[in-house]
This record gives C-alpha cells, structure tokens and sequence, in this order.
C-alpha cells in the first residue's frame, strides 16, 4: 500500500465523521425523546399530593439533555448519560429542585418508628446508628425509571445503529 493511498484514505475518514457528526444528533434526540415519553407514562401520578405539590410534578421533571444534566440541589435526582463525547452524549434525568423526591418513588423507603435506631451506611466495619425522628410507614418501590430504560434498551441500540449505517451510507 503506497503512502498516497493512506493519505487519501486519512482524508477520507476525516470527511466522513465530519459529515456524520451532523446527522447523529438528530437520531440519538429521536432516541432521548422515545424513552422520555416512555418514563413518563410509567411515571406514578397521585391525585391528591401531600405538601401542596403540584400533581404531576415528578412526571414533568423527567427530561432529556445532550452534555450533562443541569445542577440541581436534589440530591434524590436520577441519571442516565452515556460517555459520548463532543456534545454526543445524551443524559436523561428525573427530578430537579421541585421534585427532589425522584428517587423515594423509584427505590421506595423503608419504615421507621420513633425512638428506634437504624443502621446508617453500608460498611460493616463502620456500622453507625441514628435515632428514628418520626413514625413512618415507608413507601413501596414504584419503578417508573429504570424499567423504561430495560424495556427499550434494545430498540434504542437497534435505532442508533440504524442511524448510524444510514448516515455512513449517506457521508460515502
């Protein structure tokens, strides 16, 4: 192989990603959007909210960003992103400042009552103990997150890899 076909080929390549990088993002929001609109139906939507929340709430926070989720105080809020680079990774959240509770409703809680000590980490070596504040039936588990994510894994790889053969066979 002489090194005039290398350089042309080098060339080549470069053209190409170039011009894929300007079809992907279209495919991978068409992906974000399908998996958003599937968390949201499976998202659980109370009647009456305690608190004066809004209902609901939980169900709009649910979103979608290319680059990372936006900064925000809850620490209860869930993420999935890709490793992607160059503005192609692709994260999905739930929960924000309002709707801190994102991961309560998807993990559920455990009960409490007052005045008893419950385990406080995961370390055996470290086992702490705090105080229980108030009696608390706890909550079940209501998953709405990660089984919309396990339910559509497979399409969204068939969709990107569709996606991507479709650009390559345009950018050639």
């Amino acid at each position: 192989m002489s090194n005039a076909s290398v350089i042309s080929f080098k060339r080549f390549l470069a053209g190409t990603t170039a011009r894929l990088k300007g079809g992907i993002p279209a495919v991978l929001a068409s992906c974000a959007e399908d998996l958003v609109a599937d968390m949201k139906r499976r998202c659980p939507v109370e009647a009456d909210t305690p608190f004066r929340r809004r209902p609901g709430l939980l169900r709009d926070s649910i979103s979608w960003v290319f680059g990372n989720a936006p900064r925000t105080r809850a620490t209860g809020a869930i993420r999935l992103g890709g490793r992607g680079s160059r503005g192609l990774r692709v994260t999905i959240f739930a929960g924000n400042d309002d709707a801190f509770y994102a991961r309560f409703v998807e993990f559920g809680t455990r009960a409490g009552t007052k005045g008893e000590r419950i385990a406080v980490g995961t370390k055996k070596s470290r086992k702490r103990t705090r105080k229980v504040k108030r009696t608390h039936p706890g909550n079940p588990a209501q998953p709405f997150f990660w089984p919309a994510y396990r339910a559509q894994r497979n399409a969204i790889r068939r969709k990107l890899g569709l996606g991507v053969k479709q650009e390559v066979e345009k950018a050639a």
